[in-house]
């Protein structure tokens, strides 16, 4: 069983939540307080994976696609105590295929200042349609 044993800074509510989401728990709940799991789940060290370059976030996004199937909200993350756009932070942080699931799922890209709609359109075209999940064996491997 894959777990996230120590993650800096996350208190065990947290640790749990994510636990139960890659044991891929059914019924679970979102506290209203945990408005950046999202946020958290891009910089998991447990979604890092060594790989081919260019193409390590489509882990992050299959993170990303569990919380969002668990409900977690697509428009606002909590950092620095400042909310921010979750689509906007995914595109400043480089995450192309997290950002690419964030527009997928409904994110408003009308929430984003011209910089990051420009690297919104820098993405180019995509189907969303496409599968966001890593292949099973490399998450065995982790």
């Amino acid at each position: 069983m894959l777990s996230l044993r120590s993650a800096e800074g996350w208190g065990n509510d947290v640790r749990d939540l994510f636990n139960q989401i890659l044991d891929n728990t059914d019924n679970l709940e979102i506290p209203l307080s945990h408005t950046s799991l999202i946020q958290m789940a891009i910089f998991s060290p447990l979604y890092q994976p060594l790989g081919k370059k260019g193409e390590e976030d489509i882990y992050v996004a299959d993170a990303v696609k569990k919380l969002l199937d668990k409900g977690a909200s697509i428009e606002k993350a909590i950092l620095n105590d400042k909310v921010v756009s979750e689509l906007g932070y995914a595109l400043d942080t480089e995450q192309q295929h997290v950002s690419q699931l964030l527009f997928c799922y409904g994110a408003n890209k009308d929430l984003l200042n011209e910089s990051r709609q420009q690297k919104l359109t820098e993405l180019g075209e995509f189907e969303c349609d496409t599968q966001f999940t890593a292949p099973q064996m490399l998450h065995e491997d982790l």
